[in-house]
C-alpha cells in the first residue's frame, strides 16, 4: 500500500507543471491506483501514453516529398505505356487479321490437319512459328516470320510491366470452335 500512495503523491505533483494530455494521463493514473492496479503496470502505461505522445509523425522531408511524386510519375508512366502496348498489340493483332492463336504441347496429327484443313475451308491461312512447341496462327491473310518476332515482342514488353497476355488456346476444341466461329468473332478482339 505504501508504493502505490508514493506513487499517487508522485503523479499529484507532476499535475502542476504539466500539459493538458499529461494532466489527464496522471489523472487516469492516480484513479487506476486508487482502484488498486499494479503500480508498475501504471507506471509502465503512463510512460508508454506519454512517449508515444512525444513521438508524433513528421512532415515528409523533401527527399521524401521527391520520392513519392517520382513514384506518382512512374506509376502514370507505367500506365501509358501498358495502355499504350495493348493497343499496339491489338492493332497489330487486327491488322494481321488474326483469328485464333493456339499453344500446344502435344497435338495428334489427325488433330493438327484438321485444323489445317478447316483453317483452308474457311479461306484462312494456318501458320505454325512456335519453338518448340505447338503455336498455330490462323489469319486471314499470309504471315511471315516477322509478324511472330514482333507479336513476342510486344507480348514480353507487356509481360516485363506484370501485365497478363494470354491471349492464346490451349484446347484444340476450342481452337476449332474459333475458327469454325470466326465469322461472329472479329479477329482484334480475340473472342
Amino acid at each position: 500500500m505504501v508504493n502505490i500512495e508514493k506513487k499517487i503523491e508522485l503523479f499529484n505533483s507532476k499535475l502542476e507543471n504539466s500539459t493538458e494530455l499529461e494532466k489527464i494521463v496522471y489523472l487516469e493514473a492516480i484513479n487506476l491506483l486508487n482502484d488498486e492496479v499494479n503500480p508498475d503496470k501504471v507506471n509502465h502505461w503512463v510512460n508508454t501514453v506519454l512517449n508515444t505522445f512525444k513521438d508524433k509523425p513528421k512532415p515528409l522531408s523533401d527527399k521524401e516529398k521527391q520520392k513519392n511524386e517520382q513514384r506518382l510519375i512512374n506509376k502514370k508512366l507505367k500506365i501509358e505505356k501498358i495502355a499504350s502496348l495493348k493497343k499496339e498489340l491489338n492493332e497489330f493483332i487486327q491488322e494481321n487479321g488474326v483469328i485464333a492463336i493456339g499453344f500446344f504441347e502435344r497435338l495428334s496429327d489427325f488433330e493438327y490437319d484438321l485444323l489445317i484443313q478447316t483453317s483452308a475451308n474457311k479461306g484462312y491461312y494456318f501458320d505454325d512459328f512456335g519453338d518448340g512447341a505447338l503455336e498455330p496462327f490462323v489469319t486471314t491473310k499470309p504471315v511471315d516470320k516477322n509478324f511472330y518476332e514482333k507479336l513476342r515482342e510486344l507480348r514480353f514488353e507487356l509481360e516485363d510491366l506484370n501485365q497478363d497476355v494470354n491471349y492464346t488456346i490451349t484446347g484444340s476444341e476450342e481452337f476449332l470452335k474459333r475458327v469454325m466461329d470466326s465469322s461472329t468473332c472479329p479477329s482484334y478482339k480475340l473472342c
